[in-house]
């Protein structure tokens, strides 16, 4: 499905922004709810 891939292809462009260290903001975390709580107020 479209969707499915959409989430993959996000996830993976995440991916390649983590660092891999102990840092406290994580964008693969923060991606994704970013964009949940965008739809919850939209």
């Amino acid at each position: 499905s479209s969707r499915l891939e959409a989430m993959k292809a996000a996830l993976e462009h995440l991916a390649g922004k983590c660092h891999g260290d102990e840092r406290p903001d994580c964008p693969i975390l923060e991606g994704p709810a970013a964009e949940e709580t965008e739809a919850a107020l939209a």
